[in-house]
């Protein structure tokens, strides 16, 4: 899972990467990008949370991850699974791995079963819990006649978020058991 490009708001200002094979573009605010060489596989900070899903999780893993932040600091972060949990959230419960990682420290619950979904994160004093697991059916496809595109997605595929593809040139399509986004 090789990162292709991030892109961020944050008070006011743009954060955006965009990675080659050898080298990273990293823009901040309005300047001009800067390059950042890259000497092997690396790992986007935003996309983080959907790597950790997809690792051989299980009580006792390890793994040091190469990361790169959205400032252009590229740095190797440890990985830690502690064990298994039972987590109770507004969305039900879950067992579920308990990670450890980087700097500064931040735990993350993940599923142990299914789609594995990110339950739970914490890092300092802040942090989310999951709400609710759906995968709704739309039987209808989505159109941006802006942008000259018609969807059709596959049977149980999903939007999860069907209101910002009308303004925006980008959509995040789900498949039925949760395991990719496309």
């Amino acid at each position: 899972m090789r990162p292709i490009s991030t892109s961020v708001r944050s008070i006011g200002m743009e954060f955006g990467i965009e990675y080659g094979a050898t080298t990273a573009r990293v823009r901040s605010g309005a300047g001009d990008p800067a390059a950042v060489p890259l000497a092997g596989p690396v790992f986007d900070e935003e996309s983080l949370m959907f790597l950790l899903r997809r690792l051989p999780l299980a009580p006792g893993y390890q793994v040091s991850l190469p990361v790169m932040t959205l400032q252009g600091m590229l740095g190797k972060d440890e990985l830690s699974v502690d064990g298994l949990e039972d987590v109770e959230v507004p969305a039900g419960r879950f067992r579920c791995y308990r990670l450890t990682f980087g700097v500064p420290r931040q735990t993350y619950w993940v599923g142990a079963g299914g789609a594995r979904p990110l339950v739970r994160f914490q890092a300092g004093t802040a942090g989310f819990e999951l709400l609710a697991v759906s995968n709704a059916e739309l039987a209808f496809p989505f159109m941006n006649p802006t942008v000259g595109v018609l969807i059709q997605p596959s049977a149980g595929w999903t939007f999860p978020r069907p209101a910002s593809f009308l303004a925006t040139d980008t959509v995040d399509l789900v498949d039925p058991e949760g395991r990719a986004t496309a």
